[in-house]
């Protein structure tokens, strides 16, 4: 009997796995079922221990489906794989800048242990998102390394702010059009290196407003660093974008965009959530094409359900 059991949940989870990958294709028509292409990594590690249980209990039939689904996922992850053609070593000498974005989660007390872990990182912008009254006032402590701040508490998630240790041209929240609350952080940054960051925190999918609203403001987000990089400075959008590289509005994005994604070539080093097993890509760094990544690094737990992720970049040869 516990047997028939093991084999009943083993065909269930495979073909649980298998709808959930035919599913992922149907975004573009219902919002709902573009949920299931977040999870591309999961249903591959899935077939990855499924497969060889189907071989031993010779379900030939299942077998075949599973190996499609196995290489459909895979051909839908592999080209995350390729790094970026400017992802290269640190050279001595050179100008690089180290730029930060964390969600610090509305109801994180952890202000230490933030304010400490940021006064450590060695960035020099630092974007941030759920950022309430009490994060404010703790961040505001960091005056001494980090001179120019915008701080935006507010008691709701749409709190943000940006710090910088370097003389700022203009810092500030800049809203959507036709939105008061959504909208970015942006910061001018007269480095040794000039550019502008944006840091970033997008609508949640997981409604039909929140999903349309994702699309809208990927777009403007899009269109804005454009406008930034025909001015002639290099650009960085970072932040909790809530959507990983197989979405439908992210892939959108990519096409055609002004920028390129600092995550290409990683599966595992991912920021949300902190108690997943497998985390996932949801927090992001781009980067116009003057940059070249040198290092992408994701922080420690410090009691947000995201983590840190930190890029150190430098421009193009």
């Amino acid at each position: 009997m516990i047997r028939q059991a093991g084999w009943f949940v083993l065909q269930l989870s495979t073909l649980a796995v298998v709808g959930s990958t035919c599913l992922a294709y149907a975004g573009p028509w219902y919002w709902r079922l573009d949920l299931f292409a977040q999870f591309r990594v999961q249903y591959l590690a899935a077939l990855v221990v499924l497969l060889p249980l189907l071989l031993l209990g010779r379900w030939w039939k299942l077998l075949a489906v599973a190996v499609v689904a196995l290489g459909v996922n895979v051909n839908e992850v592999l080209p995350h794989l390729q790094l970026p053609a400017t992802a290269t070593l640190a050279e001595a000498g050179e100008q690089r800048v180290r730029c930060l974005t964390f969600n610090l989660l509305q109801k994180n007390a952890e202000n230490a242990a933030i304010v400490g872990f940021i006064r450590q990182s060695g960035a020099d912008t630092v974007v941030l998102q759920e950022v309430t009254p009490a994060h404010a006032e703790a961040l505001a402590d960091l005056r001494d390394v980090y001179p120019h701040q915008h701080l935006r508490g507010r008691r709701d998630s749409k709190g943000a702010a940006v710090l910088s240790r370097h003389p700022v041209r203009r810092i500030g929240f800049e809203p959507l059009p036709g939105q008061e609350q959504i909208g970015a952080v942006v910061a001018e940054v007269e480095a040794p290196v000039p550019f502008t960051v944006f840091g970033v925190h997008s609508h949640k999918p997981t409604s039909a407003a929140g999903a349309a609203a994702q699309h809208v403001y990927f777009a403007w987000q899009t269109q804005r660093c454009a406008e930034v990089q025909a001015a002639g400075r290099p650009v960085v959008l970072m932040g909790d974008f809530n959507s990983t590289p197989w979405a439908l509005a992210f892939r959108r994005m990519m096409k055609g965009a002004p920028f390129i994604d600092t995550s290409r070539g990683e599966l595992v080093r991912a920021t949300w959530s902190v108690n997943l097993p497998y985390r996932l890509l949801i927090d992001h760094a781009f980067i116009s094409p003057e940059w070249r990544l040198v290092r992408r690094e994701v922080g420690p737990d410090l009691g947000s359900d995201h983590r840190p992720l930190i890029v150190d970049l430098a421009l193009s040869r």
